[in-house]
């Protein structure tokens, strides 16, 4: 009579663990297929559909797959390639799950900005950016921008008895660390994200006086200038492939320090416009 209880017992045991034996593939492109893994070869894998073990034998080359979990439990993971083709032909096989995920993205990346530009001039930035959760809703970003000088002519003219005043901006260097929020996670081909910043600029600015009116006489002055502030940034990812991204940012915000030799000056606007090429990784 024991015996009996204990084969009662034990069916629906060794039932549950037969459904969960079973090895588990995940592609790149987000589907799950229950399989049985027959061998891992230099360049693909060869499974059965555990569904149908006495069927035949598939193969699937590795740059489709993200990872095999074996019913054991391990896992092995493999490198994350360019998506790109036809879907593979495990879609139209039975006992395939269909299910849809986010594109599977790298969580750094480094860009570079041939396009950058501020109040201050025109000129490059690179940056390099990482996300800070799991999910990729919150990640760290760090741009480095440079600018060149811009000619600043609005002043021309005499305006007696105040003097002509000719101010070119020289070279400027921004440090500008902050986070980005991307509402629907980092993940996919096309992406949005706000967030903070902090603006740390530093470089000069040369002015060309005319220390009385209708002289030739000019008076030439560089001076060293520092920038402090704080800036909102929008962003729009765009994705085409698991490594390469293309992306627009603009920022706008204002200094809480403004200072010029040593002065600080009134507060001003910061702004800050970028067009970007990314390589994830």
């Amino acid at each position: 009579m024991k015996l009996k209880s204990l084969l009662f017992l034990a069916v629906p045991f060794l039932m549950a663990t037969a459904a969960s034996a079973q090895d588990r593939i995940f592609q790149s492109n987000g589907n799950v297929i229950k399989a049985r893994i027959v061998s891992v070869g230099a360049e693909s894998v060869t499974y059965k559909l555990f569904s149908h073990p006495d069927g035949p034998e598939y193969s699937m080359v590795k740059n489709e797959i993200d990872k095999i979990k074996y019913e054991s439990g391990k896992q092995e993971w493999f490198t994350n390639k360019e998506q790109g083709g036809a879907y593979p032909h495990s879609l139209s096989e039975p006992g395939a799950a269909r299910t849809r995920s986010k594109m599977m993205l790298d969580k750094h990346m480094l860009s570079f900005a041939p396009l950058q530009l501020t109040e201050q001039g025109f000129g490059f930035a690179i940056s390099y950016e990482q996300a800070i959760d799991k999910e990729g809703i919150v990640s760290f970003n760090l741009p480095l921008l440079s600018t060149f000088n811009l000619y600043n002519n609005s002043n021309y003219g005499y305006n007696y008895p105040n003097y002509y005043n000719n101010t070119h901006q020289d070279a400027m260097f921004y440090f500008c660390p902050g986070l980005k929020f991307y509402p629907t996670s980092m993940f996919g081909k096309l992406k949005y994200s706000v967030g903070p910043s902090i603006v740390a600029g530093f470089g000069q600015e040369t002015t060309n006086d005319i220390v009385q009116p209708y002289s030739s006489y000019m008076g030439y002055n560089t001076y060293d200038r520092l920038v402090l502030g704080v800036m909102i940034t929008n962003s729009l990812n765009i994705n085409p492939t698991n490594h390469f991204s293309l992306g627009i940012d603009y920022g706008l915000g204002f200094t809480y320090l403004n200072r010029l030799n040593n002065t600080n000056e009134s507060m001003a606007s910061i702004n800050q416009f970028a067009f970007r090429m990314g390589y994830r990784f």
